[in-house]
This record gives C-alpha cells, structure tokens and sequence, in this order.
C-alpha cells in the first residue's frame, strides 16, 4: 500500500510550498541550513494498518488495487480471502512478523497464537490482528482481522504446498537472476543515465506468492528535484512494509546479493548506505522529510530535503508480475 496519501494529495496542491523549497535546497549547495531541523531522524511509529495492508497488496499512489502480491484468492466466491503455500508453521510466522510494524511489541506464544492491535501515528485504535495454527486438514495457520478500513482482502490462510489445489509452477527466474524491466508508468521521465532498468529476484515465485524483483538508480538523487519526485511517489518505489521486506530477504545471503546488483550494473547494494524509499513526511512551514532505509540492518529513518539537500540512490521494486 503506497502510505501518506494525503501527504502526496497537499503536495501536488502546494507546489510552491513543498516543491520548491525542496528545489532550491537540493540544487543550491550554498544555502543556510535551519538549525532547528535535523538532517534525519529515525522512525519509530508508523501508521500500522497501511504497514500490514502494504505487505500484501500492491496499490497505486490513490490506493487503487494492481495486484495480490504475497498471497492470492484461490476461490472466485471468496476474492478477499488469501492463501499463500509453506512448507512448515515457521515459515508462516515469517510471512507474519513481516506484515507487522516494527512498533507493535512482539511477545511470545508457546502454541503459536498472537493477537496484536493495530495503531496510526497518534495512538490511535485501528483494530487487531491475530495469528493462530489452522484446525482443517492441510491448513498451516490463519491470519484474521477486524480492522474495517483494511482494503481488498480480509484473511490469509497459510496451506501445506502438498494440499495447494493448483499445480504448482517453478519460476523462470532464481535467486539473484538479474532481469531487465522497463519502466512503464508515463510520468517517470526516463533517462538511461538515471533509472536503471535491470532489477535482481530477491524472492522466487512460490504457491500464491509473486516473484520481487529490486533495483537502484544509477545515481543518487535528492527528493525535492523536480523529475525525482515521480520516481518516489511511482509504484515502482517501495513503501515501509515492502522496504523491510526487501532488507530481510537480502541480508540472508548480503554478499551474493552484493554481488548481483553489481552484475546488474545499477546503483550498488553497500553496507551501512541508506536508500530513498516512498514516504513522504510533512511538517507545516517546519519539514518536508523523505524516507529512507538502511538495507544492510533495515533501519528506518526520515531526511530533511526542505532545509538540507541530502542525495541517495532510489530503491526500486517490481512485485505485481506472475514470473
């Protein structure tokens, strides 16, 4: 789910506010910094119910529907139930602990039932979700909820691979295979200099799950320039969910996964660096911040572009694709 909607809504608004301050900052080296602001913050809240939609829906910038993601309605009378094929219960509860935020305190359950609640940004109540172990034959574990604002799917049911109803499909595309996808949407102005088109399989097809597919510019850019903004704002651009999500699959295997994206001949995939991903923060007439992550620990955190010119390379996914 792209997040902070209304953000993008008063930017597209005010232009002269948020843009162009962004502008004059990332294009003038001169300028003053405001002392008040800092460069960056760390992030340690988050709208919790967008976090937990986005891990398994793909939506535009307006949050309408593009694809199931991880996980895929398998019954034509039921499309808001999703189901997603495993192997063992421990895998399903990797599927879970990334489709919380990482400010939902986790505890722990020796029969593997969780109930967690769900908050935005202000605390405030949004509903709950729960994990529990399935009690039909060939089901592994359920994911429910009572959130009413979530959009296009309500459950998720975890099944045996061997109880999948469907044959199931290897992919054509393997681990750290890197694959050129153009990138379509006509309102990224594409340079060959700017935005790399080969993406690297950081996540193979699986039974009702979709491959992922990362990249990263060539270059490093700064929020508040004037064709990077798109790019950020595009569905090609991770939101939080999708962002850490991408960091746990590359840090189990850092170095092959380095080692890819430097064949892939993008931007590169280093330790410690941070990279642009799509969340933009407004603080009225104080900040304009842009998310970023740290891909190598997965820490988040928001940088100032109104009153610094921070530049970074743009993470980049494709995830809506059957293979």
């Amino acid at each position: 789910m792209k997040t902070m909607h209304y953000l993008k809504t008063i930017l597209a608004i005010v232009p002269a506010i948020a843009l162009c301050a962004g502008f004059a900052a990332c294009s003038n080296d001169d300028d003053e910094d405001n002392p008040n602001v800092p460069e960056s913050e760390a992030v340690t809240t988050f709208d919790d119910l967008a976090y937990f939609q986005d891990a398994f829906i793909e939506t535009d910038s307006l949050g309408k529907f593009i694809a199931h993601c991880v996980g895929t309605p398998i019954y034509e009378n039921d499309p808001t139930h999703l189901y997603i094929g495993v192997e063992t219960i421990h895998e399903a509860l990797e599927y879970w602990d990334a489709c919380l935020a990482p400010d939902i305190t986790r505890t722990t359950s020796a029969d593997n039932s969780y109930n967690y609640t769900l908050t935005d940004k202000e605390g405030q109540l949004q509903g709950t979700v729960s994990f529990a172990p399935g009690t039909e034959s060939g089901h592994v574990a359920e994911i429910t909820t009572n959130a009413t604002d979530l959009k296009h799917f309500k459950a998720v049911t975890f099944l045996l691979n061997s109880a999948w109803p469907f044959n199931s499909e290897e992919g054509t595309y393997r681990l750290g295979d890197v694959r050129n996808i153009a990138l379509t949407d006509a309102s990224i102005q594409i340079t060959g200099a700017q935005y790399n088109c080969n993406f690297v399989c950081v996540r193979e097809k699986s039974n009702g799950v979709r491959p992922l597919y990362v990249g990263i510019t060539n270059v490093e850019l700064c929020p508040g320039e004037e064709k990077v903004s798109p790019l950020l704002n595009s569905v090609y651009c991770p939101a939080e969910a999708k962002a850490k999500q991408i960091s746990e699959l590359l840090r189990k295997d850092w170095e092959l996964f380095e080692a890819c994206f430097e064949e892939a001949g993008g931007g590169p995939l280093k330790r410690g660096w941070y990279y642009w991903y799509d969340k933009i923060t407004w603080k009225y007439l104080v900040s304009f911040s842009q998310g970023c992550i740290c891909l190598s620990t997965g820490d988040l955190s928001d940088w100032d572009f109104m009153w610094h010119y921070p530049k970074k390379h743009v993470l980049l996914k494709v995830d809506w694709l059957d293979d």
